[in-house]
């Protein structure tokens, strides 16, 4: 008897431009998809989930919380793009200008344009060049609710490597360059060095680091603005 695998999503390098990829499985919003994500989501506007508000209201009838559109859109995408990927970062620039309500009936398509690929794929070897692609959406049974043209931009990451990260609080920016204060053992005691790093992205509340630290070093994290290098520290 043949093992049939099952679909384990594509990779960067699967991407081709051109392609299209219709979504499989389509989606009508419900009522109670509505009522229940305001009300877990602890929404509290009752535009949502109080139809005698909703009517007296210019939109008449109860509207679809708009987190709730965006969960959805990106839910029906990851069976053809982003399986593989180990975490969505962020939406930037969203647009929401119209009302979208209960029985309205989600599906779309995805196509990749010649612009869509604006950086080569992450190295398999672990490196930290990044892949970005910037990828259209198609609505089929398209409602007044959306505008042409309308995106969302979202960043996914594909594979991701252990590294060092330094909070916000201990960093500080000099003509440009980034530094920090490590811990080294004076004559006296502990003393701050000033060193520079090299830090990449922000991530949450800290700096992911490219550089100029290893694993280790003990570094000032609070009160960076109170010393100098060489001040002597007491770690608390």
């Amino acid at each position: 008897m043949a093992i049939k695998e099952g679909w384990t999503g594509r990779v960067f390098e699967d991407f081709t431009v051109g392609d299209v990829y219709p979504h499989p499985l389509g989606r009508t919003v419900l009522d109670a998809d509505n009522v229940w994500f305001s009300c877990l989501t602890m929404n509290t506007n009752p535009i949502h989930f109080d139809g005698e508000y909703a009517a007296r209201t210019e939109f008449k009838k109860r509207l679809v919380n708009s987190c709730f559109t965006l969960s959805l859109v990106t839910g029906q995408s990851v069976t053809d793009l982003t399986m593989n990927g180990v975490a969505n970062l962020g939406w930037d620039e969203v647009r929401l200008p119209h009302p979208v309500f209960d029985g309205f009936a989600a599906g779309y398509d995805f196509t990749l344009d010649p612009r869509d690929l604006d950086r080569p794929a992450a190295p398999r070897d672990g490196g930290d060049q990044g892949g970005l692609e910037r990828v259209p959406v198609a609505l089929r049974n398209v409602p007044p609710a959306l505008r042409v043209q309308q995106f969302v931009r979202s960043r996914i990451v594909w594979q991701s490597t252990p590294g060092l990260t330094l909070p916000v609080t201990a960093v500080s920016r000099i003509s440009g360059q980034y530094f920090c204060f490590v811990a080294e053992q004076g004559p006296g005691g502990l003393v701050a060095r000033q060193r520079p790093v090299q830090v990449g992205e922000l991530v949450g509340n800290d700096y992911t680091v490219t550089g100029g630290l290893k694993a280790g070093d003990k570094v000032v994290v609070s009160g960076i603005q109170k010393i100098g290098d060489g001040a002597p520290i007491k770690p608390e």
